[in-house]
């Protein structure tokens, strides 16, 4: 079932919305099914930069994206404003482990990449298989 939040109350909606407000962002084209929903754009923010550089970039992140497609995810979250909020581990990158933490506009063919960052296993949320 999904969650509707009509305030900003959960801690991912609330992080989201903080840094995604003032970040910059870029856009590449992809072609993505998530959800039944095909996906020609993955927005990535910027935020990742701040603490996960030395390690991370866009082209890491936009193969890790190849992780969701064609598969179908409950959302954490849903704002006010219809966006979806996500977060997915395990994803797998030259043998080390990635979360991604991502929405889904209530319209649009477009992923937002809010972050993404190494992770290792005490707890696991949304696995993917």
């Amino acid at each position: 079932m999904k969650k509707l939040f009509l305030e900003t109350k959960n801690k991912l909606t609330k992080f989201c919305k903080s840094w995604y407000k003032n970040s910059k962002r870029r856009m590449y084209q992809v072609k993505l099914n998530i959800n039944s929903r095909n996906i020609d754009f993955a927005v990535i923010d910027s935020h990742y930069e701040l603490k996960h550089s030395s390690y991370m970039n866009d082209s890491i992140i936009l193969l890790l994206l190849q992780d969701l497609n064609n598969l179908e995810f409950e959302p954490e979250e849903i704002d006010e404003d219809g966006f979806e909020y996500y977060s997915t581990e395990p994803h797998y990158y030259e043998g080390k482990t990635f979360k991604l933490i991502w929405l889904l506009p209530k319209k649009g063919t477009y992923i937002g990449i809010i972050n993404c960052y190494r992770r290792s296993y005490g707890r696991q949320k949304n696995k993917i298989s």
